[in-house]
């Protein structure tokens, strides 16, 4: 699935970055959790659309740095209210609803799962 959306976004760079801007629309900040290569390259995107990323979080890159910013322990956005965009396939959803967040949250796998799905690839 992960291998389809890189081929994808390789081939068509503009209407991939059209279609996540337009799923993240309205926020003008987010919080992005997950920076292996999916939430990498989604970053770059957002920040070429304007949008700020007020952080960063990913439970096994904690305390790195990428791109100056420092990746932060999931655990420490709890009960915020900007908007998250979950950039993993992997994600663990109980870890998610433990933290009671209060903004909204936007899961890229089902975004695409949708994308590839127009494609006529079945994930």
């Amino acid at each position: 699935c992960i291998l389809n959306f890189q081929e994808k976004a390789e081939n068509q760079p503009s209407e991939i970055a059209k279609q996540l801007l337009e799923l993240i629309e309205g926020n003008d900040e987010i919080i992005l959790w997950g920076i292996g290569s999916m939430g990498r390259r989604c970053l770059e995107i957002i920040l070429k659309g304007g949008i700020t990323v007020r952080s960063i979080v990913d439970s096994n890159k904690a305390g790195e740095r990428y791109k100056g910013y420092e990746i932060a322990d999931p655990k420490l956005i709890e009960n915020t209210d900007i908007p998250i965009l979950v950039a993993i396939m992997n994600f663990n959803i109980e870890e998610i609803a433990s933290l009671h967040l209060r903004g909204k949250v936007i899961f890229l796998t089902e975004w695409i799962e949708k994308l590839l799905e127009d494609d006529g690839i079945v994930v």
